[in-house]
């Protein structure tokens, strides 16, 4: 949990930077981080996602569509 908290802070502080790479397993990002990721396009993929895997047999990623936090 500590290393978590700190990747956490690393993140914070790269995306002030304007990074935007985010290694999976090194933090563990919610609804809210991929939101910010995809943007504008956020809606759009979680449509297709809807459309072509209603079933939700396909991995989403972590936490890419779960309620927002």
């Amino acid at each position: 949990e500590r290393r978590l908290a700190g990747n956490r802070q690393r993140l914070e502080e790269s995306r002030a930077l304007g990074g935007t790479l985010y290694p999976f397993s090194a933090v563990k990002l919610s609804s809210s981080d991929w939101r910010q990721h995809y943007g504008h396009n956020f809606d759009e993929l979680a449509r297709a996602k809807h459309r072509y895997d209603s079933r939700n047999v396909l991995a989403s990623g972590a936490d890419l569509f779960q309620p927002k936090t």
